[in-house]
């Protein structure tokens, strides 16, 4: 996947980072019941470091049964893949520890104060935006748009792609995924199609070149201070093919 890192199952829960041992079964080529067996002989024999780093879960599997998982921390991860051995596992581990640092960094940026403010500010944007893309569809459709309810979603995606390379999916509030240039980044984005809505419903435009001049407004903008990677919806997909398998949780 270009600029960005294999998919690797990571997520936050209760304020730790997690990964689960489905997902370290399938990147380090083991069968999953051997995993369990492994987290499960790390626990008996130190149950007072074992247990707060693996938590029992269960998923469904490919015949809609609930099986047995487990979810691990940082810590547990690193002490259960010490076992694994050969140049592809040690490809794995420092994939992982990267994946981790990545996510870390992240939590800890929307901790700041900066963070805290530039997302304050975003939502306001939205608001505007969204104000404006709903008089912009009762617009369109009074010029015969019998799809207008899709530009909620065409507005932003146009805007996402513009600035951003990004995942087919991501779980939760993308913007939550974003550090502090990208949040102001993305505002001033929806101040500009805001801007664009409004001034060219004013001229009368048609609208479907209001959206190609936002579109091209946009595209000139993140050209102006550059399109960046959001690393963690990446970092935080399910398995592929497992969204419907992976229900975690405890």
């Amino acid at each position: 996947m270009k600029d960005q890192l294999p998919e690797i199952y990571i997520r936050e829960k209760r304020g730790v980072l997690i990964t689960n041992s489905l997902d370290v079964a399938e990147k380090f080529g083991k069968r999953h019941d051997r995993v369990l067996r492994a987290i499960r002989d790390i626990i008996e024999k130190n149950p007072g470091r074992g247990l707060p780093n693996f938590g029992e879960t269960s998923y469904l599997d490919e015949s809609n049964r609930r099986s047995p998982m487990f979810e691990m921390t940082r810590t547990g991860f690193s002490v259960l893949a010490m076992g694994f051995t050969g140049a592809k596992a040690l490809e794995w581990k420092f994939l992982y520890d990267e994946a981790f640092s990545k996510m870390e960094t992240a939590l800890r940026n929307r901790q700041e104060p900066r963070w805290i403010d530039g997302r304050r500010e975003g939502k306001l944007s939205r608001r505007e935006e969204t104000d404006a893309v709903s008089s912009f569809i009762k617009y369109a459709q009074g010029q015969g748009s019998t799809k207008g309810r899709f530009y909620y979603k065409h507005f932003t995606n146009a805007t996402y792609k513009a600035l951003f390379i990004i995942a087919d999916q991501f779980p939760g509030s993308f913007r939550d995924l974003l550090n502090t240039k990208q949040l102001r980044r993305l505002a001033v984005a929806e101040d500009l199609v805001t801007e664009i809505i409004i001034e060219g419903m004013g001229r009368g435009l048609f609208y479907k070149d209001i959206f190609r001049v936002a579109k091209k407004r946009l595209e000139d903008y993140a050209a102006s201070v550059g399109v960046s990677a959001v690393v963690s919806p990446a970092l935080m997909l399910p398995l592929a093919g497992s969204a419907k398998q992976i229900e975690a949780r405890a």
